[in-house]
């Protein structure tokens, strides 16, 4: 079932605190099996076929190399597929968007370690005296993934903080950072396939290549 169709059946309050985190709105070969957490999992199939759906629709129109907006309508789905299985209550809800997060986190770590290695071998290709760059694409990157995550946490516990005096928050701070969590993975995923779109995909060929976008 869509998250769309179990917020349904959860009532006016969780549908308020819900809105504000999922705004309507990828991948390749990850490694990801189903996730668990204290018990309760969800089936990372759900995520993965919906991804592939999307990309495959996508790429009859558009380079293969492209990422269609679409996969950010498969964010959720899984969870909320885990909540009609777990009966709705609030602990089962945090630990269904935990659950999910995990997949997201895995997927944004493997786009991140990916944009590592480029930065870091990008660096090697730039010259000394090549004043135009200040920062290092290494240095950028560090600064991204910080600030991002700080941002993100307070944005998650600002949207909790109006239900501090109930049970709604947890969900609600849950569902923001799988969102977040989600969104960040799936832009990632976008820049490295950008990478492995250039010539630049030539300096993380094994990773494009594992893609299916490597450079000929």
């Amino acid at each position: 079932m869509r998250l769309g169709d179990s917020l349904r059946l959860i009532g006016p309050l969780f549908i308020v605190a819900f809105v504000l985190c999922f705004p309507a709105k990828t991948s390749h070969a990850y490694e990801i099996s189903s996730e668990q957490n204290d018990g309760y999992s969800i089936e990372t199939k759900i995520i993965e076929d919906c991804l592939r759906t999307a990309r495959e629709a996508f790429e009859k129109k558009k380079p293969q190399r492209a990422i269609p907006d679409a996969v950010y309508e498969c964010i959720g789905n899984a969870a909320g597929d885990c909540m009609e299985r777990t009966n709705y209550s609030t602990y089962g809800m945090v630990m269904c968007f935990d659950a999910e997060t995990i997949f997201w986190d895995t997927m944004l770590d493997q786009n991140y370690t990916a944009l590592a290695e480029w930065a870091e071998k990008l660096h090697g290709h730039v010259s000394p005296d090549d004043h135009a760059f200040k920062w290092t694409a290494s240095e950028t990157l560090e600064k991204m993934k910080t600030e991002w995550k700080v941002y993100s946490e307070a944005v998650c516990r600002f949207q909790a903080s109006d239900y501090w005096r109930g049970t709604a928050a947890g969900p609600t701070r849950g569902a923001c950072w799988m969102r977040r969590t989600a969104e960040q993975a799936l832009k990632m995923d976008r820049k490295v396939m950008g990478i492995c779109s250039w010539q630049q995909g030539s300096i993380i060929r094994e990773i494009c290549e594992a893609r299916g976008v490597a450079q000929k």
